[in-house]
């Protein structure tokens, strides 16, 4: 493919995915509110650090609510204030801090509370160490397409949001190789992915929008095509072996954009300087 023809294709694929980029920007302005509803003093203040969010305050109706029960905390009591939250329609994660004994009498006390379910709950041995990593990625997840906007506003989230971006959006992408990107039909879908993962680390570094938006965004295209080539070669080369190498490029493809960019966006800033706030 020649240099001309090539720089049209990349800017053919480039232009409809900026719809892409922007609705991640608008996402990330609004919402991915974080609240901490005190409980045992020592958890709530391991929370806290975790976190990076003051316990305490009142948490808006969208806001995602976050309780460590343990020890001497009145669950019960605590489990009421979180049922009354979900029934506003916020969202709610109890860490459940513990033994699997004490996981089990906890458990069945925040339950109690309707219509707080399973799904509500996590279990975490303690919020220090791999517990206390465990319990931040969960309320990570909790967050859900918020956990942007969270990040962007809270330092002491950014980079486990952009870790978790990451790691989530390379295991989509070898799921969509693995089912044959490689005749063409899946190609955008693994761009659009990219893009979407590339939107989010800028989004969430508060990065200005505008021609740099669309060069970020061509930069993936323009990389998509390499590796689709090295992809297509490679399977050319090593018969049977296609399935595993498919996923494999989309997989590589995909984390490559990723830590790219997050070492892009992490560095100095460019235009306004990201935004740093402890709590909501």
């Amino acid at each position: 493919m020649g240099s001309i023809k090539f720089a049209r294709a990349v800017a053919g694929r480039a232009k409809p995915l900026l719809k892409t980029a922007r609705k991640v920007e608008d996402r990330a302005k609004a919402g991915g509110q974080l609240a901490i509803l005190a409980g045992a003093p020592k958890l709530t203040a391991a929370l806290e650090r975790l976190l990076g969010v003051a316990a305490g305050r009142v948490p808006g109706e969208g806001a995602l609510l976050v309780y460590a029960a343990g020890g001497a905390a009145d669950a019960a009591t605590a489990a009421e204030t979180l049922s009354r939250h979900k029934s506003r329609g916020g969202r709610v994660c109890a860490l459940l801090v513990g033994g699997a004994e004490e996981h089990g009498a906890l458990e069945a006390v925040v339950l109690a509370a309707a219509p707080l379910e399973l799904s509500d709950t996590v279990r975490v041995a303690s919020l220090a160490g791999d517990g206390g990593i465990a319990a931040r990625a969960a309320v990570i997840i909790a967050l859900g397409d918020d956990a942007v906007a969270a990040g962007r506003a809270n330092a002491t989230l950014r980079d486990p949001v952009a870790r978790l971006l990451i790691d989530r959006a390379s295991k989509r992408s070898a799921a969509v190789g693995a089912a044959g990107f490689l005749p063409g039909a899946e190609f955008p879908v693994l761009l659009a992915q990219q893009v979407r993962l590339v939107s989010q680390l800028s989004a969430l570094h508060d990065r200005p929008a505008g021609r740099a938006r669309t060069a970020e965004i061509a930069g993936v295209v323009a990389a998509g095509y390499g590796w689709r080539a090295l992809a297509r070669r490679a399977t050319s080369r090593v018969p049977g072996a296609g399935l595993a190498l498919r996923s494999g490029f989309a997989y590589g493809a995909t984390r490559s954009a990723g830590e790219a960019a997050l070492k892009t966006f992490s560095g100095a800033p460019k235009g306004a300087a990201p935004r740093k706030r402890t709590s909501d």
